[in-house]
């Protein structure tokens, strides 16, 4: 195959014997620059800074505006482009591009046909030169004749393929790349411009006029509400058809924030805490005032010792610094009367009074605790330790050893004896069921009761069969849930 495509080669010479590879290029040479205007546009450049205290009602905001103009115009670049054909000479007549070269390459193409020519002609010279006797004459001017024939023929390809693997350029005629150009084109003058300012949650203030090289002045307090101020970082300033946000600092915003939630509060203890951080502030001496006529209303208060002023003080003013305190004393003076039912009651009757369900949730963990310090001073002035942990008859009570204890009770009433006792059923089914003989310190208007009751002894009484029954027989002195079912 390979003899058939070199001897095609040899007869069609005009075709070209090597493989050649074409890449494209451009290149762009400049020629000249076009500028058109355009219409112009306007910036501005709005700076702001704080001064005075951060107490909001001394600090002042300026603010500088400044307005320039913008040139604007299109640059159009025109160039002449050019297409550069590079030709690159791969593999050889067998299409093999993996060989570096090989039979009739460019460079054997012109080896072969040279060779060939200098050879014929080397042989029709030596031919020339000898007798006409000679018999060598005659083959060496046949072998000269076809070396000539050869090389000729290989030397068209050559040529050929010498033409194809040039370089080439073609002109493709003009090309544009066009932008946009802007510049400063210097300060715009004006007077008299509205300056506007905006927070979040307040409405657009106008707050003074100024021209493009000026400013203005503006006190915070004038801007709105602590509240509106404190509940956005930014405010939003308006001149002519454009908006700057400006960010407060985050020294008044603090300050903006603990004196909102201080507000929010209303105790002294959050007045006291606010003036220890901001003693300079301007709402310092208002909230002193108000400590101070706290503690004023406190000595009063100890000094006239009545637990209904100590529940009407603790109404009003929940948050006080005295809460804690008289409530400690409020809770004792019951204590140290026996009254030990009336303030519990007090206390889990205040359970679930606040609306919403985040009060509701704070305040019923305040006051669990409350009851809690209760049963446990209840305990300390009635109880000889700690109460036993019976419920049922998980642990029956044996009235002679467990006399002068203390023990959680419940039970389920059976039959009212008195005013103020009965028996009472406890137990179930499961773990089986017998009688309390319980006296208690308020009528029996419930069914079921759980409580702290003291164990005193023995109960006997007749039963309607006509025998006698002992049972053990407890005194409560704290109930703490009741039931009528």
């Amino acid at each position: 195959m390979k003899m058939l495509r070199l001897l095609m080669c040899m007869l069609i010479s005009y075709a070209g014997c090597v493989s050649i590879n074409s890449q494209s290029s451009y290149r762009d040479i400049y020629l000249r620059t076009d500028k058109i205007p355009m219409e112009g546009k306007y910036k501005y450049n709005i700076t702001y800074t704080f001064s005075g205290d951060p107490y909001f009602k001394n600090t002042q905001l300026d603010i500088n505006i400044a307005k320039t103009k913008i040139c604007v115009e299109k640059e159009i670049k025109i160039y002449n482009r050019k297409e550069v054909i590079k030709r690159e000479i791969v593999g050889d007549i067998t299409g093999d591009t993996t060989r570096s070269g090989g039979l009739l390459t460019l460079g054997a193409e012109w080896f072969l046909s040279s060779s060939l020519l200098i050879g014929g002609t080397i042989l029709l010279s030596i031919a020339s030169s000898l007798s006409s006797e000679d018999s060598l004459r005659e083959d060496l001017y046949g072998g000269g004749g076809v070396m000539l024939g050869l090389g000729t023929i290989y030397l068209v390809p050559a040529i050929i393929d010498s033409i194809r693997a040039k370089d080439r350029i073609r002109d493709l005629g003009e090309v544009t790349q066009e932008s946009i150009i802007e510049r400063d084109c210097g300060t715009e003058q004006g007077k008299d411009l509205p300056v506007y300012i905006q927070f979040e949650s307040g409405e657009k203030i106008f707050v003074g006029t100024t021209d493009y090289k000026g400013s203005v002045t503006i006190s915070l307090s004038t801007l709105g509400s602590v509240a509106e101020v404190a509940r956005t970082p930014w405010a939003t300033v308006f001149v002519e058809n454009f908006t700057e946000k400006i960010f407060l600092p985050g020294e008044i915003l603090d300050y903006l924030s603990s004196l909102e939630s201080t507000r929010h509060a209303n105790n002294t203890k959050a007045y006291e805490d606010f003036v220890k951080k901001y003693p300079d502030s301007p709402y310092a001496e208002e909230f002193k005032k108000i400590i101070e006529q706290e503690d004023k209303e406190y000595k009063k208060l100890i000094a006239k010792n009545d637990p209904k002023a100590f529940q009407e003080y603790l109404e009003k003013h929940p948050g006080s610094r005295y809460a804690e305190d008289i409530k400690e004393k409020m809770i004792t003076w019951y204590l140290d009367r026996g009254k030990y039912q009336e303030i519990y009651d007090f206390v889990n009757k205040k359970i679930g009074e606040k609306e919403t369900e985040e009060e509701k949730e704070t305040e019923e963990n305040e006051l669990s605790k409350l009851l809690e310090q209760i049963k446990r001073k209840v305990i300390e002035k009635n109880c000889k330790g700690e109460p036993l942990l019976w419920f049922f008859l998980l642990r029956p009570i044996n009235p002679y050893e467990d006399k002068g204890k203390c023990v959680y009770a419940a039970g389920e009433r059976f039959q009212i004896l008195s005013k103020n006792s009965g028996l009472f059923k406890i137990g179930n089914r499961e773990i089986g069921t017998g009688l309390l003989y319980v006296e208690f310190n308020e009528p029996i208007r419930f069914v079921t009761f759980f409580g702290i009751a003291k164990i005193l002894g023995n109960y006997t009484y007749l039963t309607q069969g006509g025998y006698y029954n002992t049972v053990p027989k407890l005194k409560v002195i704290l109930i703490t849930e009741r039931y009528n079912f």
